[in-house]
């Protein structure tokens, strides 16, 4: 999981990339004005092993 600031002001940008196999991975990326949110985020997935709710994050995958 990774999260950085994007150019235009106050948004932010997270992305999850998912192992699938020996081989595969879907990665996936939410854009927000919320830092709060990403925070959250990574407290759930570091702290309770918890991932966010994917559905309404963006498949990028075809992206590399």
């Amino acid at each position: 999981m990774q999260a950085a600031a994007l150019e235009e002001p106050g948004q932010m940008v997270a992305e999850i990339r998912l192992q699938e196999g020996e081989d595969g991975f879907r990665h996936y990326s939410c854009r927000t004005t919320d830092p709060t949110g990403i925070i959250q985020w990574f407290l759930d997935y570091w702290g309770k092993q918890q991932l966010p709710q994917l559905e309404s994050w963006q498949d990028i995958t075809h992206e590399f």
